[in-house]
């Protein structure tokens, strides 16, 4: 049984995010040639980062969840490993109405949103993107993740799992979070090889 959940579409999908979130900080890392500056938002536990920060300690890192526990737990990590960590307690519903802000990660190099937009409206999602890239570098990556809307492990998700989920497709996704921004562009947009969920990577423009 423990086999079998392992390899389910959703725990599959979760495990193919990181490789993927950490080919586009190495990108990030030789684009910019110097240590990044992170932001994770609804970050749990915090694995992407905490497998990047093993060879690049230099990093610095900015944590935010609603959960106190999670950040602490995160805090302690990062600090054995040597990375320069800042945790901030926030709820998303603080972000999008704009009664609180990630202007402490700025200038941010990446930004971290992997697992949250499925449990939001498309005007939250807009909002919670205006303020994510609001502090991000010129050049700066948005990367998010959403369940897709082919998702051939939905019926196991939903009836077995009571897990609840807003589906969306690539090109959905993407137009959702780019929202017609001239200073937006996608540069990645694929599916994990379950077919679960969307991966996108938005690129603040560079300004000419």
């Amino acid at each position: 049984m423990a086999r079998y959940t392992w390899e389910v579409g959703p725990c599959r999908a979760h495990r193919q995010r990181r490789p993927w979130a950490l080919e586009h900080l190495h990108a990030a890392r030789a684009a910019c040639g110097r240590p990044l500056r992170v932001l994770s938002y609804a970050c749990g536990p915090e694995h992407t980062l905490r497998t990047w920060t093993t060879t690049a300690p230099d990093t610095t890192v900015h944590l935010y969840d609603t959960e106190p526990r999670a950040l602490q737990w995160c805090d302690d990590r990062f600090r054995d490993q040597g990375t320069g960590v800042h945790t901030h307690t926030l709820n998303p519903n603080e972000l999008v109405d704009g009664s609180a802000d990630v202007s402490a990660a700025a200038p941010a190099d990446v930004a971290l949103v992997l697992g949250l937009f499925d449990y939001l409206t498309p005007e939250a999602i807009g909002a919670l993107v205006d303020r994510l890239v609001g502090v991000l570098a010129p050049g700066g990556r948005l990367l998010c993740t959403n369940g897709h809307v082919t998702n051939p492990w939905r019926v196991f998700m939903e009836y077995l799992g009571a897990w609840q989920v807003q589906h969306r497709g690539l090109d959905e996704l993407a137009a959702m979070v780019v929202r017609g921004r001239s200073d937006l562009q996608v540069i990645d947009a694929r599916l994990d090889d379950s077919g679960t969920n969307a991966y996108v990577a938005i690129q603040r423009r560079v300004a000419l």
